[in-house]
């Protein structure tokens, strides 16, 4: 699983870094989304249990099971909402910086590409 030190160790120099640095972030809150999902199920099920359990040995009124557990697991799905935001702002990078700057870039690209060779990419700015 990627870490947050993936993402410090990745450049951010050119466009195809910025591309590539959104990629691993858009990975990594995928990868927590999944996570909290799973465990949020997980610790529901085991609340509704211990619950129930409650219940038929007389401790605690019983009553509303299910929406004691889901309310006890509530702030993990508040972080994949989150997370989700995250996702989205990690794939909108590159076509803001496009966007805002692209008439520059574009210039940078066309003088980059009459300097350098043939083979150089002209997206690399």
């Amino acid at each position: 699983m990627a870490r947050h030190e993936d993402l410090a160790n990745l450049p951010t120099r050119t466009t195809e870094d910025v591309r590539a640095y959104s990629r691993e972030l858009d990975k990594i809150a995928l990868d927590l989304i999944t996570e909290l999902e799973c465990r949020a199920h997980e610790l529901r099920g085991a609340l509704i249990a211990m619950l129930k359990y409650c219940k038929a040995n007389q401790i605690g009124e019983g009553k509303s099971i299910g929406w004691k557990a889901s309310r006890s697991v509530a702030t993990l799905y508040t972080a994949t909402v989150a997370l989700r935001a995250v996702r989205l702002s990690a794939k909108r990078i590159y076509p803001r910086i496009e966007k805002f700057c692209g008439v520059e870039l574009e210039e940078l690209r066309r003088r980059k590409g009459k300097t350098k060779s043939p083979d150089h990419d002209p997206l690399d700015v």
